[in-house]
């Protein structure tokens, strides 16, 4: 009886959450630049700017100093996306 692969695995295939060793270090190499501390830095910079963004236009809109929101993945979501738009070009 063989070990079966987690889920995330076979919807992402080997990356480098899923594998080890030679392969990890592979995966590593290729995304290692990305984590630099300018880039930690910019991403930080840009996801409290987003969310800023929202605290002001809630205030705009009348909806005072405590907010409800029907779906907070929604928002987090186009936050995530302003993010990744801002700090991923």
């Amino acid at each position: 009886m063989g070990l079966r692969k987690p889920d995330h695995e076979v919807v992402y295939g080997p990356n480098i959450f899923t594998t080890e060793h030679e392969e990890w270090r592979k995966h590593r190499r290729i995304a290692g630049p990305s984590f630099t501390e300018r880039n930690t830095a910019l991403v930080w910079e840009s996801t409290i700017e987003a969310t800023l963004g929202y605290f002001v236009r809630w205030n705009r809109d009348g909806k005072g100093s405590i907010v409800k929101v029907s779906d907070f993945m929604e928002v987090a979501t186009q936050i995530a996306l302003m993010v990744f738009s801002t700090a991923g070009m």
